[in-house]
C-alpha cells in the first residue's frame, strides 16, 4: 500500500491501530501530501466512527483533516489600532494586550451528526513568536464574518455590543482553555469542561456556531500564531475533538415470530488487519471489470478496522485495450485460484459503508448466472449522480432456462431518497458512514435504510442462492473521474458485513403463524456422479397454508462442483455432485407467509 492512499485512510477513519495486508503492494504514482509524523496528529472521518460506545475522534484542518478537500476553518484578527480593518487574509495574527488584538476561529463541524457525545476536545496553533503570558479563549456569541469583522463591526452592518468583541453578548464569561506562555512550535490548548460544552453545541446546532476568541487585554508580551492562510497546512489552526457514538438502533428487522442468528461464513467486522483470503475472493472467474476499468486484488486492503476498495487511474497505457481504470471487489464466486463459490439463500443482509466521493460506484448486491436461473439484486449501487439516493434494483435475465428478454434483463429498478429514512440534509452516501440492508425471503425482498424499511418488492422470482458482491467500479454512463479525483478522495470503506439466517422463535401469541420448523437429519458421504438419498422433514402449525400445502425447495449453498438435483421442490429426492469436495446443501419450506430451513453437510468421495 502506497503512503499516499494509507494518509488518505488515515485522514478519514480511526478504529484501531493502523493494520494492513502488506502481501497487497500499492502503486506508488499518488501525489505525496506534506503531513505532520503520525504520532503526533489525530486524523479522523468527520462522520464519528467505532461501535456502539467506542471513543473515536475527528481532526479538522484545512487542507489536510479530515481530507485534503475541507476548507471550513474561518479567522481572522481584530485590531485596536487599527479599528476599521480586516485581516481575514492574513498569514499570521498576533494576539495582544497592548495594543490590544485578539484572533477569532471558527471550524465548520456540520458534517458530524447532531446529538454525537463529546468527550474531549483540543486547539493546536502553531506559535510564531513566543509569549510569556497567557491567552484565554471565550466562545463567541455573535455572528461575525471572516472577511468583514473588525475591531469594531462583526459583520458589515453590525457592531460589536463593546469594540473589541468585549461587551455583553458579544462572547461568554467562561473560559475555555488558554494558550502560553508558549515558545515556537505548535500548541495544544486542552479544553475544559466549558470548552468542551461549547464544541458539543456547535455539533448538536451547527447555526450557533460562531467559533472562539483568543485574547487577553490586560497582559503586554504578545504571540503570534499560524492562520488559516499559512503556506505550511501543518500549521494552520487545528481543532481535534474526541467523541463516543451514542447507541444506534438495532437495524434488524423487528419479527417476532423469528430470530436473527449471525452466519459466520458471510459475516466480517474487518478488525483482523487483513482480507480474510478464505471469505472473500478477489476477482471473478470470467469477468474482469466493466469498462473501463479491471479489477486488482491490489486495490482491495484493510486499514483501521475498514475493508477499502479503491479506484486508480494508472498511467495511459500500462492497462489492458479498453481499461483505463483499476478497480476493486471481494465477492464469494470462487474467482480467486483455488477458491470455490459461496452462496446464500435468503437472511438479512447488512453493511455499514461509506462511499466513494468520485464518480465510481460503490456497490453491494447479490448475483448468480446458472443454466436454470440467472438473477440479480441489487441492495445498494451509490452514485456521485445522486449523492443522497440508494439506488436499488432487481433483474431476472433467465428463468427455467429462457431469457426473459432476449439480450438484456427484466429489471425493478427504484433509487430511494435518503430523507425517506429521516438522514440529516447535511449528509449523503460519501461523507458519512449508513447502513444499507436487505430482507430477502420467499414472499418479500425489504430494503432498509439505517434501520428504515425504505422499499418492499413481492418475491416471485428470486428463490435461487446467490453471491455476495462488494464492488468499486465506473459505470460510463454516469461519468469517469480523473486521477487528480481519485487521488483527493478516499476509497469505498465498509465498517462491516453482518449476514443473519433467520430461524423460528417460541410463539407469543398463540393465534399468529409460525414458520415451518425443518430438519434434513445428520451429515452424509456420496460418491461422486452417483446419485445420493436425501430426505427432510417439516413441521408447521397449520395456521396459514397447513403442512399439506407448504413449498420445499432444495438448493446448493457450497462446493466445488455442480448439484443435480432429482426434484429439488420434493422433500424426499436425490443429489447427485460432479467433483470431489465437501457440499453444503439447504433445504428451505415456505408456508406462504414464513420460512425456515436446514443445512445438510455431505462429503463427495
Amino acid at each position: 500500500m502506497s503512503m499516499h492512499l494509507l494518509r488518505r485512510l488515515h485522514c478519514a477513519l480511526v478504529k484501531t491501530t493502523v493494520s494492513t495486508n502488506r502481501r497487497k503492494q500499492r502503486r506508488s504514482h499518488k501525489r505525496a501530501l506534506s503531513l505532520e509524523p503520525l504520532e503526533s496528529r489525530q486524523m479522523f472521518s468527520v462522520a464519528a466512527e467505532g461501535g456502539v460506545g467506542e471513543p473515536t475522534g475527528i481532526a479538522l484542518q484545512d487542507g489536510l483533516f479530515p481530507n485534503i478537500t475541507y476548507f471550513g476553518t474561518s479567522d481572522t484578527k481584530i485590531n485596536s489600532n487599527k479599528p476599521r480593518m480586516n485581516y481575514g487574509s492574513a498569514r499570521t495574527f498576533h494576539i495582544d494586550g497592548n495594543p490590544d488584538s485578539a484572533a477569532l476561529f471558527k471550524w465548520d463541524v456540520s458534517a458530524t451528526p447532531a446529538g454525537t457525545v463529546v468527550t474531549s476536545a483540543a486547539i493546536e496553533l502553531h506559535v510564531t513568536n513566543a509569549t510569556k503570558q497567557s491567552y484565554e479563549l471565550f466562545a463567541l456569541q455573535r455572528a461575525w464574518d471572516e472577511l468583514s469583522a473588525t475591531w469594531q463591526r462583526y459583520s458589515t452592518d453590525s457592531n460589536w455590543s463593546s469594540s473589541g468583541a468585549d461587551g455583553a453578548g458579544d462572547h461568554s464569561a467562561d473560559v475555555l482553555g488558554r494558550l502560553g506562555p508558549a515558545g515556537k512550535g505548535v500548541h495544544r490548548i486542552n479544553l475544559n469542561e466549558a470548552g468542551v460544552a461549547a464544541v458539543q453545541a456547535w455539533i448538536n446546532n451547527a447555526d450557533q456556531n460562531f467559533g472562539i476568541i483568543l485574547q487577553d487585554y490586560a497582559v503586554s508580551d504578545g504571540v503570534d500564531v499560524s492562520t488559516s492562510e499559512a503556506w505550511n497546512a501543518a500549521q494552520r489552526p487545528k481543532l481535534i475533538i474526541n467523541l463516543q457514538d451514542a447507541a444506534p438502533p438495532s437495524t434488524l428487522p423487528n419479527k417476532t415470530e423469528v430470530a436473527w442468528q449471525l452466519n459466520e461464513l458471510f459475516s466480517d467486522e474487518f478488525n483482523d488487519g487483513a482480507l480474510d483470503e478464505l471469505k472473500w475472493d478477489t476477482r471473478y472467474r470470467n469477468w474482469t471489470g466493466r469498462n473501463p476499468g479491471i479489477f486488482d486484488p491490489a486495490n482491495v486492503s484493510v486499514v483501521n478496522g475498514y475493508l477499502a476498495l479503491d479506484v486508480e487511474m494508472p498511467a495511459a497505457g500500462t492497462l489492458p485495450v479498453g481499461k483505463q481504470y483499476t478497480t476493486s471487489t471481494i465477492n464469494t464466486t470462487g474467482g480467486d485460484p483455488g477458491s470455490v463459490q459461496r452462496d446464500i439463500l435468503y437472511g438479512f443482509l447488512e453493511i455499514r459503508a461509506q462511499g466513494t466521493d468520485a464518480e465510481t460506484t460503490s456497490a453491494f448486491w447479490l448475483h448468480k448466472n446458472a443454466p436454470e436461473n440467472w438473477n440479480e439484486i441489487d441492495i445498494a449501487e451509490l452514485r456521485h449522480t445522486a449523492p443522497r439516493t440508494m439506488p436499488t434494483n432487481l433483474h431476472v435475465i433467465r428463468e427455467n432456462g429462457v431469457e426473459v428478454v432476449p439480450g438484456g434483463s427484466l429489471r425493478f429498478p427504484e433509487s430511494v431518497s435518503f430523507a425517506e429514512a429521516n438522514i440529516p440534509a447535511n449528509q449523503n452516501y460519501y461523507n458519512s458512514f449508513h447502513t444499507y440492508g436487505l430482507d430477502w425471503n420467499p414472499q418479500t425482498i425489504d430494503f432498509y435504510l439505517d434501520g428504515v424499511l425504505v422499499r418492499s418488492v413481492a418475491n416471485d422470482h428470486w428463490h435461487q442462492p446467490m453471491n455476495i458482491n462488494l464492488t468499486n467500479s465506473m459505470q460510463e454512463w454516469n461519468g469517469l473521474p480523473t486521477a487528480a479525483e481519485l487521488d483527493a478522495v478516499s476509497p469505498f470503506l465498509i465498517d462491516y458485513i453482518r449476514v443473519y439466517d433467520a430461524t423460528p422463535t417460541s410463539n407469543p401469541n398463540p393465534l399468529a403463524n409460525l414458520a415451518p420448523v425443518v430438519n434434513v437429519g445428520p451429515n452424509l458421504t456420496a460418491v461422486r456422479n452417483q446419485p445420493l438419498a436425501i430426505s427432510g422433514v417439516a413441521s408447521d402449525d397449520g395456521k396459514l397454508a397447513g403442512s399439506a400445502l407448504l413449498a420445499v425447495r432444495w438448493n446448493k449453498l457450497s462446493g466445488p462442483g455442480t448439484v443435480t438435483f432429482g426434484d429439488d421442490e420434493a422433500a424426499s429426492t436425490t443429489a447427485q455432485f460432479s467433483v470431489v469436495g465437501n457440499y453444503l446443501l439447504r433445504m428451505t419450506v415456505s408456508d406462504g407467509e414464513l420460512y425456515g430451513f436446514d443445512e445438510l453437510n455431505v462429503t463427495v468421495n
